[in-house]
């Protein structure tokens, strides 16, 4: 076993089992109130087929190695991990899975093992001794006390041992499945920590206050018969059942269920209620310990019955024993008790019940705006989370916005450097695209200073010709500076305005026109006039983006298609589609299109594109993007956007 956790946690059981049966040993007869000297070895084996402490052996061994060997075989897998880590063999990931879901698990299961089985194993050996119902219930509660603390001990401790072999786990494997549980949450959690041990707690203060309170009750019966009876003397010659009885009738009894009773030298009985018993314990214990006790005498273990005794011996060397036997049970105090006990643990269950679900409140709050990053891809510096405490919750609150804020500023550096990425696109396709009118001008201009020069006649259809080309030239000029213009306007603003797609499109085609010629892709056009509200220079981005990339796939495979550009609505959405013809996303990258920061373009990609698309479609829209391939032959991208 070379798995350190394992055998502390087989460790930690054995101490606490341990621990528990010496606890249980010493509080048993001190909480069930047994009788003075009754504990003795050799009046024991009188009454008892097997001692207080031989039982206690028997029984508790057997519990003891019952939850060790139920705790090994429940460690077994984790064991056959452990060993299987250690020699550096591989493993799957449902397997992982497996181990984890055993770790989390686990503890439970032996929690709730050492609460059922020990109580299984003590009521069946009690029943097969013969024990009293009665008691055998008030041993079975002890004992549900008992383990209930030492095993809510065993949870805590190995959990953390459990724990941190999940850890070990995420070295091998960083996947996980993760599924909401219903039950485990952070108020049933605190619930079922808390709540058995203030049980245990509370319980076993009320029992010990009853033990009291029925000894107190004990010690006022005893000096009152003792009292009452010891005042009547008696001869030795007058010692006769009628004298005693006499005497005995004479003593008022206290209540009504008492009785006194003559025990005959022969063994023979009177009782003046005949529905009464006097049991062989009673009897043996009175004849063992009479002198110890004063005449205190005791009923069987459990039993909450005394007597007062007086011994006689007559002229003839006879023992005669007589004598009040009373109960010393106090149902109207045990109610009071019961009923104080129930009310203080509904109060308690209420303020645990408050103060858990004001932490589990605290935490869902910082996992819900946590969530909603996922969810919207995006961190926003609006959205701080108010520390309510100095404790933990409170560090953690802390610690929610710090991340916040570095997750905020790693967004903008990413956002900067795919504007200036942008920039520099649109800088290199607008010199380009302005360098081919500008020649034109040139020549033109050349032209016109080459008729200036000349001695002949120049015809004004020749000049309306060349001015017109320096008009379509300079108009071409103006078209892709207003293009330019209107993507780099609130380049890093987020005022939101209302801005028309199909423009915000053909801006981002003028820009783009460039990477298409370079293709040597046609490009297809079906807009819609469909108004947002938004930023036009980010879904600009996007779209110019998603356009140059569909340019890309066709270089990059030497082909030569259409890319078709869409924009339309429908009732609740606007709605984008970029097609291309050119072969589709291999399979392998796919699911990392938009969680990860890749690019298929080598040094020439900042592999930011795609990443920035899904972030500012989810977290500044509040929209959706997607894609499907039609396998070998291309890929489309639908971008949906929430209409104003």
């Amino acid at each position: 076993m070379k798995c350190k956790e394992v055998r502390h946690i087989l460790f930690l059981t054995f101490m606490v089992d341990v621990v528990l049966i010496i606890l249980g040993y010493y509080m048993i007869p001190i909480v069930f109130n047994y009788p003075p000297y009754s504990m003795n070895v050799e009046f024991q084996n009188s009454i008892l087929p097997l001692t207080y402490s031989q039982q206690f052996i028997i029984l508790f061994s057997t519990a003891v190695f019952a939850h060790l060997i139920w705790t090994y075989f429940s460690l077994k897998p984790i064991i056959k991990y452990e060993n299987k880590r250690k020699q550096n063999e591989k493993f799957t990931q449902e397997y992982i899975e497996k181990i984890r879901k055993k770790c989390i698990i686990n503890p439970l299961k032996m929690y709730m093992f050492q609460l059922v089985i020990p109580q299984i194993i003590v009521g069946i050996f009690l029943k097969l001794l013969d024990v009293e119902i009665s008691l055998i219930i008030k041993i079975l509660v002890m004992v549900f006390l008992v383990v209930a603390g030492g095993g809510m001990y065993i949870y805590i401790v190995a959990k953390k041992h459990y724990d941190k072999i999940i850890a070990r786990t995420y070295e091998i494997s960083k996947e996980y499945e993760y599924k909401q549980s219903k039950f485990f949450t952070m108020k049933t959690l605190l619930f079922f920590q808390i709540i058995p041990l203030f049980f245990v707690g509370i319980t076993i203060t009320f029992l010990l206050g009853y033990t009291r309170v029925i000894n107190e009750k004990g010690n006022s019966l005893y000096y009152y018969y003792s009292s009452q009876f010891n005042e009547k003397e008696i001869m030795q010659d007058e010692i006769t059942l009628a004298n005693l009885k006499s005497k005995l009738a004479s003593v008022k009894l206290k209540n009504e269920e008492d009785f006194y009773f003559i025990i005959f030298p022969n063994g023979y009985e009177y009782k003046s209620n005949n529905q009464k018993n006097l049991s062989e314990f009673f009897k043996k214990y009175m004849v063992a310990n009479y002198e110890k006790t004063n005449g205190r005498i005791y009923e069987y273990y459990g039993v909450e019955e005394q007597a007062f005794v007086r011994k006689f011996v007559d002229a003839n060397g006879g023992v005669w024993y007589t004598g009040f036997k009373y109960s010393v049970s106090d149902p109207s105090t045990l109610y009071f008790f019961l009923g104080s006990a129930f009310v203080m643990f509904l109060i308690y269950i209420i303020i645990i019940y408050i103060w858990a679900k004001n932490m589990s409140l605290n935490v869902s709050r910082i996992v819900k705006n946590l969530n909603n990053v996922i969810v919207k891809n995006r961190v926003d510096l609006n959205e701080v989370m108010p520390i309510t405490s100095y404790d933990e919750l409170g560090s953690l609150s802390d610690s929610y916005n710090r991340m916040q804020k570095v997750l905020s500023q790693q967004v903008e550096l990413m956002e900067k450097q795919a504007q200036l990425a942008t920039l520099g696109e649109l800088a290199g396709g607008m010199a380009h695209d302005i360098n081919t009118p500008i020649a034109s001008i040139d020549n033109s201009i050349a032209m016109l200073k080459g008729i200036a020069s000349s001695q002949e006649n120049v015809k004004s259809e020749d000049l309306k010709v060349i001015i017109s080309i320096m008009e379509k030239c300079v108009n071409r000029i103006i078209n892709i500076v207003n293009s330019m213009r209107n993507q780099i306007r609130n380049l890093g603003s987020s005022e939101k305005v209302l801005i028309d797609l199909k423009q915000v499109i053909e801006d981002s085609i003028v820009i783009v026109n460039n990477d298409i010629i370079k293709s040597n892709c046609k490009l297809v056009t079906n807009l819609q006039s469909v108004q947002i509200q938004g930023e036009a220079n980010k879904i600009g981005q996007v779209v110019t983006n998603l356009i140059a990339n569909a340019a890309q796939a066709y270089k990059e495979k030497e082909k030569v298609g259409e890319i078709i550009v869409k924009s339309y609505k429908t009732e609740k959405e606007a709605v984008i589609e970029i097609q291309d013809f050119a072969g589709g996303i291999p399979e392998p990258i796919r699911p990392y299109i938009f969680k990860n920061i890749l690019t298929t373009k080598g040094i020439g990609g900042t592999g930011l594109g795609l990443y920035l698309a899904y972030s500012i479609v989810k977290g500044i829209y509040g929209g959706k993007i997607n894609f499907e391939v039609d396998e070998g032959k291309g890929t489309t991208f639908i971008i949906r956007l929430p209409l104003v």
